[in-house]
């Protein structure tokens, strides 16, 4: 595998992971109460 290949599927493995997580984290907010992402930027 080229460096190339390697950086491309890495950055879209990184966005599929992004994108999957996204709903899940929505998702189990509204189950456990979870603050929303702007109140943990802010906390920071």
């Amino acid at each position: 595998m080229s460096g190339m290949t390697a950086m491309i599927v890495s950055t879209l493995s990184g966005v599929l992971f992004g994108v999957a997580m996204a709903p899940y984290y929505h998702i189990r907010a509204r189950q456990y109460n979870l603050p929303s992402w702007a109140e943990i930027k802010a906390s920071v």
